[in-house]
């Protein structure tokens, strides 16, 4: 089972309504939109995440930086923020529920990885998962809460994301985490590269330490 990280431990503060006496819901703030701002990323990380559970597999922590200009709020860019929160789904209606809403990342087309022997190169997107969660399924049911709350966690291959703008912001302590089996990458590549392509055409590059 996975250890739990920072980022789940802050995540699961918003399923308390579920098992909250009434009486506390006093302390349920009003949010007019699940996602209340968005960031674009201007740089990119990725570090070795220690992890026990598995000791087939390879971890790794990845977060992003930005720029206070990048963030798309309904205060700093009212227009811009209510077409694209359009675009999500939301109008605006509103719901009750328990801090945090996190801010979510906006603007990343693609992520992939890809292992460099020489001057080959070998895709490995089908084969890294990522860990994190989204916040769609609450918009697409209306703000309606299932068993997993606000945030539903996912773990997929990042050969089948196509979406992004849905899942929190990563930032160091709260990072997307990356793995897969060590069978697939020691010592069969010179090196690792993890690329993301932004929607305005720029591309963020680092290397995954093996």
């Amino acid at each position: 089972m996975k250890k739990p990280n920072t980022l789940t431990l802050l995540l699961s503060v918003v399923l308390l309504h579920a098992c909250t006496p009434k009486t506390e819901w006093d302390k349920a703030k009003w949010h007019k939109y699940a996602i209340e701002a968005y960031y674009v990323p201007n740089y990119v990380y990725v570090a070795k995440a220690e992890r026990s559970e598995d000791p087939s597999k390879l971890y790794w922590n990845l977060w992003f930086s930005r720029s206070e200009e990048s963030s798309i709020t309904e205060k700093t860019n009212k227009e811009l923020f209510e077409k694209i929160a359009r675009e999500h789904g939301e109008t605006g209606v509103g719901f009750y529920a328990f801090p945090p809403m996190l801010p979510c990342l906006y603007g990343v087309q693609k992520i992939e990885v890809a292992g460099y022997n020489k001057e080959n190169e070998t895709s490995l997107s089908h084969i890294i998962f990522l860990s994190s969660y989204s916040i769609e399924p609450f918009i697409q049911r209306g703000y309606k809460t299932d068993f997993h709350g606000i945030w539903t966690p996912i773990d997929l291959s990042l050969e089948s994301i196509i979406n992004y703008d849905y899942y929190p912001f990563p930032t160091k302590g709260r990072e997307f985490l990356l793995s897969c089996d060590k069978n697939n990458i020691e010592g069969k590549f010179d090196r690792v590269e993890v690329r993301v392509t932004l929607k305005e055409g720029k591309t963020l590059r680092t290397d995954m330490p093996l």
